[in-house]
């Protein structure tokens, strides 16, 4: 693959011609994988950045702390809970946003953005995780951006 800065070995993919629908199924087993605290499985379900510096800790330590890496000035923690079970808060941005196709700085063609909110103790929150899409032809894959309140 042209793009291996990115490549994680067992990264979900789906085919190039996936609909929005395909691409947010992504997202939400990553989803998934965090509310069952496996965030190891949730870092190999999506291509990573050297940028961002993402790792399984650094993922859960940005989770815990609503968006940073601080601790929270109370002590407390959030955890990631299961998208059916969540409650209340802001209405769930669960967008695939497609663009012209750029090339990126390894060889892979961006089509596109991911916004996904999270729902944190059993309530839906404004903590966002920010995911590019690639294709390289053949499949498409999510490259994990941020973990940010919106």
């Amino acid at each position: 693959m042209a793009h291996v800065l990115y490549v994680v070995q067992d990264m979900k993919t789906v085919q190039a011609s996936a609909t929005d629908e395909q691409i947010l199924q992504i997202a939400r087993e990553w989803a998934q994988a965090l509310a069952s605290d496996d965030y190891q499985a949730a870092y190999d379900m999506t291509a990573h950045d050297p940028y961002f510096r993402w790792t399984p800790d650094l993922m859960r330590t940005v989770i815990q702390n609503y968006g940073t890496i601080e601790p929270m000035a109370d002590g407390s923690t959030c955890r990631v809970t299961l998208l059916d079970t969540a409650e209340g808060g802001p209405n769930p941005r669960h967008v695939v946003e497609r663009c012209s196709a750029t090339p990126d700085t390894h060889g892979a063609q961006k089509i596109g953005s991911v916004q996904f909110d999270l729902p944190l103790d059993g309530q839906w929150s404004d903590l966002t995780a920010t995911f590019e899409i690639l294709s390289d032809d053949e499949a498409l894959h999510l490259v994990l951006n941020e973990i940010h309140v919106f």
